[in-house]
């Protein structure tokens, strides 16, 4: 590095070095922007590189001995070192794991940026010392940084353990402004700084009516994960704009963290990049307006705090105050606006009969096209799965990184990978694809990738809204993790045949603890006893598997003959479900018993006044 470039890093580091040996982890805005600074220094304006927060880390191991041997205060900086050590080498990797469900199509020139970055040091020196307790250190810096969730009900039932959110659905919104510092550096900065400075000039009747004080703002922030347009939460009015953080709260009940969503920005962005024949510099002014809109509406959903609105209030009622001073708002900007820009706003918003209705619709238009994009890409993926194609699953998967969309393509291929495995009588194969699915499912349950299950019967399969009532809306990712475990549960089965048939020992005890731990799981969320819901058991699906089983187990032993019905009249009695006839049927189907398969299939038919004929896709 050039002589003049470390003489104008000199004083930031000097700073930061400061800060990382003699702090205790408290907030200190100095330190935010001396690291803005830096980030800048090195970047640029308006750059954002994925190597950023690794040059700050070498810049102030570099100097560290520097100002050791130069100044008297740091001739002990075994802290500052230590810091270092734990932030970029421990925390970054170990953050990235911990999150690599909701976090992978994150980049890190968008994740560590420098406010980011500093509030990681802030948590990991409030964890404190002895430093060389790593994992110590570095998950109780996990715990205080990750401190967003969103708008995510919580079932109340009497469980033995509280139900909560899980940790990794906890995540850390990346600042972009912090009260005191300013606007971060990075490739929004024109865009929230603008933003911001039309919001401070507002109507205090509009500022009002819509719940947001811009002088409350501690942060501003965008919300780390890739957005998830099948979300019911996304029938919340305005959720795609942001929303006050409802666990950032002050001493008087007031909200003071306001968290955006990234592809809002990204989508205000990219009439500015590409702005064909108009002037950038009046497009930027109009993403920024639209920007400013959309946090106020997304303002009056939220409220400025827990109380303001009364669990009477309706989204009906509530959708058209926001309307109000929505039109209020942009009617105000219109008319101030001079000039040439100002007259082109104005014929635009004749010939469009909306205001800034350029920005505005390509806003919309943007969010409509990523939306499609997902849907058509998911259910392409799901698809693809079902029919054997993991790799081509997977492409159409990536396309749209959303952790729901991935982790369920991942979990639909391994069930077809299990599937195939046992139609080839590889059974070892399938056993291996087969038992780790649980551990993704879980992990997926655990992220926010698949519903709690918690939440079916809390909620009745509904998803909350808002605090009225009357606000919810059927919550759809219930019957996907239904159908999702079905499958699970179907796979299991044949291979716990497939064994039994084989007369693989080993693999029938090993499927018959498997089979048996996922079904006492499933069933404590008591889904069956929701009646809006298709659940179905896991105990009976599980008795089923082993009636079934065993059957054919003492079948297969037995040496019977096709077609010998007395040997199936001893076991029919064991049967106790439409899926234990059905499995039993399908198998004499398989090996071409089709004698003792007709057999069943009337003794089923006689037991209707007591066995269902028909249970699911069972009949």
């Amino acid at each position: 590095m050039p002589q003049s470039r470390r003489d104008a890093d000199a004083p930031l580091l000097e700073e930061l070095l400061g800060y990382l040996n003699f702090s205790s982890g408290a907030s200190d805005p100095e330190f935010l922007g001396s690291l803005d600074r830096l980030y800048r220094q090195i970047e640029g304006s308006g750059s954002e590189r994925d190597d950023t927060y690794l040059v700050v880390r070498d810049r102030l191991r570099a100097h560290l001995p520097t100002l050791a041997g130069k100044a008297a205060a740091f001739r002990d900086t075994d802290q500052a070192r230590a810091v270092i050590d734990l932030v970029f080498d421990h925390f970054a990797p170990a953050y990235r794991q911990f999150h690599r469900d909701l976090l992978a199509g994150q980049r890190d020139a968008a994740l560590w940026r420098p406010f980011f970055l500093g509030r990681v040091a802030e948590a990991v020196l409030q964890a404190g010392a002895p430093w060389d307790e790593t994992e110590r250190v570095v998950a109780e810096a996990r715990d205080k940084l990750d401190d967003f969730l969103g708008h995510r009900p919580v079932a109340v039932l009497r469980t033995p353990r509280k139900i909560e959110p899980y940790e990794h659905e906890w995540v850390r919104p990346i600042p972009l402004f912090v009260r005191g510092v300013g606007t971060s550096t990075g490739r929004y900065e024109w865009l929230i700084g603008r933003a911001l400075d039309i919001l401070r000039g507002i109507k205090r009747s509009i500022a009002a009516e819509a719940w947001f004080d811009v002088d409350l703002l501690d942060e501003l922030a965008v919300d780390p994960r890739e957005y998830d347009f099948d979300h019911p939460v996304n029938k919340r009015p305005n959720y795609h704009f942001g929303q006050w953080d409802p666990h950032h709260i002050d001493n008087q009940g007031r909200y003071r963290r306001f968290v955006l969503q990234q592809i809002m920005l990204d989508a205000l962005a990219a009439r500015v990049l590409a702005p064909g024949s108009l002037d950038p510099e009046e497009l930027r002014f109009e993403a920024a307006a639209v920007l400013a809109g959309t946090i106020l509406m997304a303002s009056g959903t939220s409220g400025s705090g827990p109380d303001t609105h009364a669990s009477t209030t309706t989204l009906g009622t509530l959708v058209q105050q926001i309307a109000a001073y929505r039109d209020a708002y942009y009617e105000e900007l219109l008319a101030g606006a001079g000039g040439t820009h100002g007259e082109r706003l104005r014929a635009e918003a004749q010939a469009r009969r909306q205001p800034l209705a350029g920005a505005r619709q390509h806003l919309n238009h943007f969010l409509a096209r990523r939306r499609a994009a997902q849907l058509e890409h998911v259910h392409l993926a799901l698809l693809f799965a079902a029919m054997g194609y993991p790799a081509a699953a997977r492409r159409q998967a990536d396309v749209v990184p959303t952790a729901s969309a991935r982790m369920r393509c991942q979990i639909g291929c391994q069930i077809s990978a299990a599937r195939l495995a046992i139609d080839r009588g590889e059974l070892d194969a399938a056993a291996t694809e087969l038992l780790s699915i649980d551990k993704l499912l879980f992990r997926a349950i655990e992220c926010g990738a698949l519903v709690d299950p918690w939440n079916i019967l809390g909620f009745q399969g509904q998803f909350s809204l808002f605090p009225a009532p009357e606000n919810s809306v059927l919550d759809h990712r219930v019957d996907q993790l239904v159908e999702l475990l079905d499958e699970i549960f179907a796979v299991a089965a044949q291979l716990w045949r497939a064994s039994a048939l084989r007369q693989a020992t080993e693999l029938q005890t090993t499927m018959a603890r498997w089979m048996g731990t996922l079904a006492e799981w499933w069933d404590q969320f008591a889904a069956t006893t929701v009646s809006a819901i298709e659940a179905f058991s896991g105990a009976e699906a599980y008795e089923s598997a082993l009636h079934v089983a065993q059957a054919l187990e003492a079948w297969h032993k037995a040496g019977a003959a096709s077609g010998d019905i007395a040997f199936w009249r001893a076991h029919v009695e064991d049967f106790s479900s439409p899926k234990a006839y059905a499995l039993v049927v399908e198998a004499l189907l398989d090996a071409g018993d089709l004698v003792a398969a007709r057999a069943l299939l009337v003794q089923w038919l006689s037991q209707a006044s007591q066995l269902p004929l028909e249970q699911g896709e069972f009949s």
